[in-house]
């Protein structure tokens, strides 16, 4: 999925997130959380923000997020609402 909004109407909805990528998307709003279980969330577009609604757990996969050196706060930006969240960060800053 590229840009847009990923949106639950009525009560809860599961989102298999175990590949691919899911980039540029404005809000995530499944009424639950979002557990990703493989591919890669990029939040924003190129420096941006993603909002989640309901939480997020990065089990496995790659949360990407960009920072520019342009001298200008530019980076990308995961905004999570929820009461509980989880995420073990691991890996490098690129190129690793």
């Amino acid at each position: 999925m590229h840009g847009g909004w990923l949106t639950v109407g009525e009560g809860t909805a599961t989102f298999d997130f175990t590949g691919g990528r899911l980039e540029g998307a404005r809000t995530i709003n499944l009424h639950a959380p979002l557990v990703q279980g493989g591919g890669v969330l990029a939040p924003g577009n190129s420096a941006g923000t993603t909002t989640i609604q309901g939480g997020y757990t990065l089990d496995r996969g790659t949360l990407e997020i960009e920072i520019t050196a342009t001298g200008r706060f530019d980076q990308d930006l995961l905004d999570v609402n929820a009461r509980s969240t989880s995420w073990a960060a691991t890996g490098c800053w690129m190129p690793c």
